[in-house]
């Protein structure tokens, strides 16, 4: 096969099932194979090229490359932009994307970092055109925003990218815990629960109509701290328990006899669980209960044994089930992850046949 005669491609999962996509779109393709020719040895690189050599005749933004390594919703229509924008067309013009797009946007989407995904290249563009600065910009790109298909009301998404433009002292590290307090307020429904012996049916979110007029910074992070609080005190999620994803968990061990290191990574598959990581790590893994209960998510916690038995929590990290994708991994207060951790992760990652989303990891 001519890939494995230039390349190293067929050598590593992820790239063999690139290539099995970019073959189910060869009636699109601009030129043959064969005339392909690798220019470098780094196997990014290779994919870049090879990508454009197929399907492009005008300049294709690197982030777009993520459409074919990786295979959520909005990657398979991304494959169709990329397309798109290799034979000369604007992205504005593409079909099914998430949300409308300004002339500004695509201006600024065009601009992408080249290690986000198409997801994330989409909110850092639409942030940008707000007015919003690099920093605020990747920290929307790297919130549940972007592992969202533009379903529910981006009109009032529009508006909270807007709030924070409009707040410069604003934290990016705030962005994300902001961001999942509204989601669970406005769109989040209540599950069922039993008052004076009596089965109550779901309820709807807690504020269905909540909107940004009117709101301030100060303000609004009070009600996120005071949420975060009743996480611990809710009988929200506590009686909540699920079945194992079917994603291992891992063990390894680092260093020479003397000096050594044991890291685990295991699922969490209960609400105590998840509330005593957010407890620890100081962030709002609780609120991910009944999304871990559907079995759209997993939530695993990376720890090392500091002996006498005592394992200390790393980074906490979130799975896409389906596609089986590292989205988020997040230290304690939604720090990054460290160095240490982010090998160890790897190493799961490549055992495990995970995929880590291009902006899972933010050091």
């Amino acid at each position: 096969m001519l890939a494995d005669r230039r390349s190293e491609l067929l050598r590593e999962w992820e790239y063999i099932a690139m290539l099995i996509r970019v073959a189910e779109y060869y009636v699109f393709w601009r030129r043959e194979p064969e005339l392909w020719q690798p220019r470098s040895h780094n196997l990014q690189r290779q994919v870049s090229s090879l990508l454009r050599h197929l399907f492009a005749d005008y300049p294709v933004p690197t982030f777009f490359d993520s459409a074919w390594l990786i295979n959520t919703r909005i990657d398979r229509f991304a494959r169709r932009w990329f397309i798109h924008v290799g034979r000369g067309e604007n992205l504005r013009t593409a079909s099914a994307l998430p949300f409308p797009m300004t002339k500004r946007m695509t201006h600024w989407v065009m601009q992408a970092p080249a290690e986000m995904s198409v997801a994330q290249a989409l909110r850092w563009g639409q942030t940008r055109a707000c007015g919003g600065n690099d920093r605020l910009a990747r920290a929307v790109a790297g919130s549940r925003l972007a592992l969202r298909d533009g379903s529910i009301d981006e009109d009032f998404w529009l508006s909270v990218i807007r709030f924070f433009c409009d707040s410069p002292m604003l934290d990016p590290r705030q962005v994300g815990p902001i961001i999942d307090y509204l989601h669970v307020q406005r769109f989040e429904p209540a599950e069922a629960r039993i008052v004076g012996g009596r089965l109550v049916p779901p309820e709807g979110p807690p504020q269905p109509n909540l909107s940004m007029k009117g709101r301030t910074i100060e303000s609004l992070m009070r009600q996120v701290e005071a949420w975060h609080r009743s996480l611990d005190r809710s009988a929200s999620g506590r009686d909540l328990c699920w079945a194992r994803c079917g994603i291992d968990g891992f063990e390894r061990v680092e260093g020479e006899p003397g000096n050594q290191r044991r890291f685990v990574i295991l699922e969490l598959t209960s609400g105590p669980e998840l509330l005593a990581e957010g407890r620890a790590m100081s962030h709002c893994v609780g609120s991910y209960a009944r999304s871990c209960a559907s079995g759209r998510v997993a939530i695993f916690s990376l720890r090392v044994d500091v002996g006498g038995g005592a394992m200390e929590r790393r980074i906490t990290i979130e799975v896409t089930v389906l596609s089986r994708t590292i989205v988020q991994a997040r230290g304690k207060r939604n720090r990054s992850a460290d160095p240490v951790s982010v090998r160890v992760m790897r190493a799961w990652a490549a055992k495990a046949g995970l995929t880590i989303g291009r902006y899972a990891i933010v050091l």
